[in-house]
């Protein structure tokens, strides 16, 4: 009769015991699900910070095409103005007796 005591609350205590072990499976399942989420938001931030390296180098080679291209500009003018000034004649004075 006490084998069956025994045997009965071996059996109870093993059902609780699968119980918190469901209980526990269930807590981990919750856990990977969230640290899958994590995982696959940090890849898509990941490819993002990829995303705008890339146009950042795009607007970084932009503005020294931009800055080439103003340089050439400048030269440019600083050309034709010189270059004016040495072909402005220079103005004759009228002798003083012509004041009209």
């Amino acid at each position: 009769m006490r084998l069956i005591f025994y045997s009965c609350e071996i059996v109870a205590e093993l059902g609780d015991k699968d119980k918190t072990i469901g209980d526990k499976e269930k807590v981990i399942g919750d856990l990977e699900r969230q640290l899958g989420d994590k995982v696959k938001n940090i890849s898509d931030k990941e490819r993002e910070i990829e995303f705008l390296k890339g146009q950042i180098t795009i607007k970084d080679q932009q503005l020294d095409k931009q800055a080439f291209s103003l340089q050439s500009v400048i030269q440019e003018n600083s050309r034709l103005n010189v270059k004016l000034l040495r072909e402005a004649p220079a103005e004759k004075k009228k002798p003083f007796w012509k004041f009209w």
